[in-house]
């Protein structure tokens, strides 16, 4: 009888202690998956805040664009008339001589 009290008594607490370790070492990879689960929301923040100004840099790229194609545009029509001006200063300068 004393033996089996001892032998249970030692399986007990070796079965504690088992369940102590194991507990620890389930708490510790929680642990670890939440540090992870908070790098990846991390990452995401980060990737939406790039996405974000990615976007806002491509709407200005297109505003400087349409610009440019106006400038260019009026610089065009301004060359055309200067043409034309200098046209006409020609016939009547031809028409002075």
């Amino acid at each position: 009888m004393k033996l089996t009290l001892k032998l249970t008594r030692q399986v007990f607490f070796s079965l504690s202690i088992f369940i102590l370790l194991f507990g620890q070492s389930i708490s510790f990879a929680d642990k670890k998956v939440d540090a992870a689960k908070e790098d990846i929301s991390g990452i995401k923040e980060k990737i939406n805040t790039i996405e974000k100004k990615l976007n806002q840099t491509k709407a200005k790229q297109d505003d400087v664009t349409d610009a440019l194609k106006k400038s260019e545009t009026a610089i065009s029509v301004a060359n055309k008339k200067l043409y034309e001006i200098k046209q006409a200063q020609k016939q009547n300068e031809s028409k002075l001589n």
